[in-house]
C-alpha cells in the first residue's frame, strides 16, 4: 500500500484504529501510543490495523465504485501465490495461531527447550494453538512462526493464557486484541498479572499441571 500511495501520490496512514470528521487515529511505537492526524487530499491510502473493528455486513445494495487512473505497468502490483506452507511443530498448527479462539503463550519461565510438555497438554485440551514470547524464539527453543508481539502474530483470541510471560512492551502490544487475559506468574508486580482479568501466582509447570490433571479427571 505504501507502494500505491508512492505511485499515486496519495498521502498514507498506516495502523489506522478509527476515523472521523476530526481525522484518523492510528497506532504508533508498536501500539503502545496513539497519534491523531488529518490528511490532505481527496485520494487517501490506508491500512487498517489488525483486530482494531469488528467486520460489519453493509447495508448498501451495491458499493461505491470510485474510478481513478493509475499510470503503473498492467503487472506491477500483481501478486501471485507460488505455494502454501503449513508448519506443525510438535503437533502445533502454527498456521491457526491468529485464528485460534484459546491461545496459551508460554515465556522464559518454561525453563528450557524441554519445558513446554504441560503447556502443549493444555493447548490440545483447549483445541487451541501456541503462541511464545520473543526471548523464548532467541533462545532457540520454539520457531519464530509461534511467535506473538510487536515482531511476530498479532492475536485476537477470546482467551489468551499467559504461562510465565512477564510482558515486554512488545508481546502486549500482539495481545491487546485478546477478550479475555489470564497470567500465570511467580512475579505477582510482573506487567501481565497487574494488565491480567485473572492471575495465579505460582509456577507454571505446577498450575499448568493441576489445571490439565482436572481437565483429565473430568472428561474421564
Amino acid at each position: 500500500m505504501a507502494h500505491v500511495a508512492v505511485r499515486t501520490g496519495a498521502r498514507m496512514a498506516a495502523n489506522v484504529v478509527a476515523a472521523d470528521e476530526g481525522g484518523l487515529l492510528r497506532q504508533v511505537l508498536g501500539g503502545t501510543a496513539f497519534e491523531r492526524l488529518v490528511l490532505d487530499g481527496d485520494l487517501q491510502v490506508l491500512t487498517i490495523a489488525g483486530h482494531a473493528c469488528t467486520p460489519e455486513e453493509t447495508t448498501a445494495t451495491s458499493p461505491e465504485v470510485l474510478d481513478y487512473e493509475l499510470d503503473i505497468a498492467a503487472d506491477d502490483l500483481r501478486t501471485r501465490v507460488v505455494r502454501t506452507e503449513v508448519q506443525a511443530v510438535d503437533g502445533n498448527d502454527t498456521s491457526g495461531l491468529t485464528q485460534a479462539r484459546a491461545v496459551v503463550g508460554a515465556g522464559r519461565g518454561v525453563g528450557s527447550e524441554n519445558g513446554f510438555g504441560e503447556v502443549l497438554e493444555l493447548v490440545d485440551h483447549l483445541g487451541g494453538a501456541l503462541g511464545v514470547s520473543r526471548v523464548v524464539t532467541g533462545l532457540g527453543w520454539r520457531p519464530h512462526a509461534e511467535q506473538v508481539g510487536q515482531t511476530g502474530s498479532r492475536i485476537s483470541p477470546d482467551v489468551y493464557i499467559a504461562c510465565g510471560i512477564s510482558g515486554a512492551i512488545q508481546h502486549m502490544a500482539g495481545i491487546e486484541g485478546a477478550k479475555t487475559l489470564i497470567a500465570i506468574n511467580t512475579d505477582e508486580e510482573s506487567t501481565m498479572v497487574q494488565r491480567a482479568d485473572y492471575a495465579i501466582i505460582g509456577d507454571l509447570h505446577e498450575v499448568v499441571g493441576a489445571v490439565n490433571e482436572e481437565i483429565r479427571s473430568r472428561r474421564g
